[in-house]
């Protein structure tokens, strides 16, 4: 006797019992002393409830019959993503969070699962495979209320998990350098600057070109006059007396700092 699987989510196991399980759509099976054909079959992983429908054929006389196959969940769990609410906070209170990543577990439903990506967070990987995997998500710096990452099973049910984005409740300090006067009497000489607080990112900018503005360290730039028998067309030898201005910034707020030139040799 033939059997074939005319249609549904089953499938012939043609394996002998206690070997390795292979599955096909069709095998051929010798009846017994009573006319009894008999063979095992298995249900697909995944499957949904519905009928399935066997063709079974007497190769001898070419007659045939169909018969169904009623598949069922032994369980009927609901599609669930878990957290259901994520809130990442900033540092600081001028700066929303930038990772580290958030971990959401799905299970029940019908998998394959997808996973929509809002903007201000990435979410890896998009596609799990079966129940009791997970996705992360993770903020980018970018602030956000209430954004909805939709969970889609392959039925088409959905859940949706909520993710934040809030600052920090922690002041900043305020960006300062300091000092923000230095004198110089001579060629060649030099000072410190130290920059804190604000982003704690800095930079300086330096328009003169008799001064050369340096960094030393993260929040240290050092600030100097050409030395001694500059190099001739530097600008050296020109030297002005009175004020000049170095600029600092942490990206957000500029400061200047003031270079007294009061006198100096013959640079």
């Amino acid at each position: 006797v033939r059997f074939e699987v005319v249609s549904g989510d089953v499938r012939i196991i043609t394996s002998a019992p206690g070997a390795p399980e292979v599955d096909s759509a069709s095998t051929v099976a010798t009846t017994d002393g009573t006319g009894t054909a008999r063979i095992r079959i298995r249900a697909l992983p995944g499957a949904t409830s519905q009928t399935a429908l066997l063709r079974v054929t007497d190769l001898a006389s070419g007659f045939s019959q169909t018969t169904s196959v009623a598949i069922t969940s032994t369980t009927n769990t609901p599609l669930s993503a878990q957290p259901t609410t994520i809130s990442f906070t900033g540092p600081n209170a001028n700066t929303c969070a930038s990772g580290p990543a958030a971990t959401v577990i799905v299970t029940g439903g019908i998998p394959p699962y997808t996973v929509s990506q809002p903007g201000a967070f990435a979410v890896n990987p998009q596609v799990l495979g079966s129940s009791g995997s997970h996705f992360n998500v993770t903020p980018n710096g970018q602030c956000s209320a209430d954004s909805a990452i939709a969970v889609v099973d392959s039925t088409g049910a959905s859940v949706t998990v909520t993710a934040s984005n809030a600052p920090g409740t922690v002041a900043v300090a305020p960006f300062i350098v300091a000092p923000d006067e230095i004198t110089f009497t001579d060629c060649g000489q030099q000072a410190d600057v130290v920059a804190a607080g604000g982003t704690g990112s800095y930079f300086a900018s330096n328009s003169s070109a008799f001064l050369t503005v340096r960094p030393t360290a993260t929040t240290v730039f050092t600030i100097s006059m050409p030395p001694v028998n500059a190099t001739p067309g530097s600008g050296a030898s020109s030297v002005p007396l009175g004020d000049l201005q170095v600029g600092f910034s942490d990206g957000q707020t500029a400061l200047p700092v003031t270079v007294h030139v009061t006198g100096h040799a013959s640079c």
